[in-house]
């Protein structure tokens, strides 16, 4: 009987390596098959990390390559902030659900480039919607693409309430606090047309910069708002265009994250900017190198998790 049993085991296990080798040949093969592994594996990514996070705040910098997505859950709504290029719409959606998200309290999209606003479209349409807010652009800045007004479209449809960005207009969901920094003025350059936003949670604070470069830095400092934040979403991808010395001591963050691809056509991130973070002793993380990072916190700790790896910020 034992030696019967063992028989079964091994025509089991033949089976199951027979069946793993197909389905190794399929996703190597068939593209579609490839695909369709590729968004279970990140899936099931976001459920891990999620898992890891015990916090009831968390900052998800999205790995959507050169763009920027950045979802942030508290106990009382989440906050979109970007949904990367057109292709990654589908990866921000994946990742949202796997959250078990159904509603965005809130949705900001920077500003009207394509690798923020591209998946954006989509996004608007899988989820209930609270409010979107929106930069107001003037006759020197007016967007024309058709993402643009797609997007807008989107947001009249999808039934959530319009917000312009104003700077100093504070929201609040429960302990989660945020303000509007910039725009302050209009500008020719849709970079300096970031909608910035600085959060709180307790005694931990967070800043977002969309793809702000030094001359919306400068008008918010000289505006006088708050902009001291422990950790940071870098402006524009790391490029030397933001981050200004005088910015980053202002802001004086002890963690940071910049989501770029590797190897990319721009050079993000230029390595001054990462250099200048580095001197200011501020621990960074680079969506290339590590994927999409969590920042987690209860209001008082702060930890950053990526991968199966975590970092306690002091």
């Amino acid at each position: 009987m034992e030696q019967e049993k063992r028989k079964i085991n091994v025509k089991k296990l033949v089976i199951a390596l027979a069946v793993s080798l197909v389905l190794v040949a399929a996703c190597i093969f068939v593209p579609p098959v490839r695909t369709l592994f590729k968004n279970i594996a990140k899936e099931f990514e976001a459920l891990y990390n999620e898992q890891q996070s015990p916090y009831p705040f968390n900052v998800h910098v999205i790995d959507v390559g050169q763009g920027d997505s950045i979802l942030v859950t508290s106990p009382k709504g989440n906050i979109l902030i970007d949904a990367g290029a057109d292709p990654d719409g589908k990866t921000v959606i994946n990742y949202i659900k796997g959250l078990g998200i159904k509603k965005l309290d809130y949705v900001i999209p920077t500003h009207a480039h394509s690798d923020h606003i591209g998946g954006m479209t989509a996004v608007l349409k899988s989820f209930e919607i609270g409010n979107v807010i929106l930069t107001k652009y003037s006759d020197i800045n007016m967007p024309t693409t058709s993402m643009y007004q797609t997007m807008l479209l989107a947001v009249k449809n999808s039934g959530a309430g319009r917000i312009e960005a104003k700077s100093g207009n504070t929201y609040s969901m429960g302990k989660l606090k945020f303000t509007v920094l910039g725009p302050i003025s209009q500008n020719e350059g849709l970079n300096n047309m970031s909608v910035v936003v600085r959060m709180t949670y307790g005694e931990r604070s967070f800043l977002f910069m969309g793809d702000a470069e030094k001359e919306e830095e400068r008008d918010i400092l000289a505006s006088g708002l708050t902009v001291d934040s422990d950790f940071i979403k870098v402006g524009h991808h790391g490029s030397s265009t933001s981050s200004s010395e005088e910015f980053i001591k202002a802001v004086s963050p002890m963690a940071a994250a910049i989501s770029c691809a590797k190897e990319n056509d721009y050079g993000h991130p230029h390595k001054k900017i990462v250099k200048r973070l580095d001197r200011y002793k501020v621990s960074t993380f680079i969506t290339y190198d590590t994927g999409t990072v969590i920042i987690g916190s209860d209001g008082n700790d702060l930890v950053v998790t990526y991968g199966k790896k975590s970092q306690v910020i002091v």
